[in-house]
C-alpha cells in the first residue's frame, strides 16, 4: 500500500445550466489505482465511535486497541472526526475475527 494520500485532478468547468454568478463545484477525477486501493482499504476497515467525555489521543486508542484486538499485524488508526475512528488492518481476516468476536464494550 502507498504511504501518500491520492492527487486527484480537478476541473472546474461549469454546467450548461448554471448561471454566470454561479461557481460550478469542482470535478475531481481520481486515478483508478487510488480507488482500487482506497476500496481495499474499506474491506479492511472498521470504525466506530468512543463515547466518552474525556479527550482522545490516536496513539493512545491504537496501543490500547493493538492489546485487546492480539495484535493484528499492519493495525492503525485514522481519526476520522471528533471521537470517530477507522481501524484499518492489513490482512481482512483480522476486520472480520474483530468485528465478529471482540469485545466492543469496555
Amino acid at each position: 500500500m502507498n504511504s501518500h494520500h491520492p492527487s486527484p485532478h480537478q476541473n472546474n468547468a461549469s454546467r450548461s445550466h448554471s448561471t454566470p454568478t454561479e461557481e460550478a463545484p469542482p470535478i475531481i477525477i481520481y486515478e483508478e489505482e487510488d480507488v482500487t486501493e482506497g476500496l481495499s482499504t474499506c474491506l479492511r476497515s472498521l470504525v466506530g465511535r468512543i463515547l466518552t467525555e474525556k479527550p482522545i489521543h490516536v496513539n493512545s486508542i491504537q496501543s490500547a486497541l493493538a492489546g485487546i484486538w492480539c495484535n493484528p499485524s499492519g493495525f492503525r488508526v485514522e481519526e476520522l472526526a471528533q471521537k470517530t475512528f477507522q481501524f484499518i488492518f492489513e490482512d481482512e481476516r483480522d476486520t472480520t475475527r474483530i468485528l465478529n468476536n471482540s469485545p466492543w464494550l469496555f
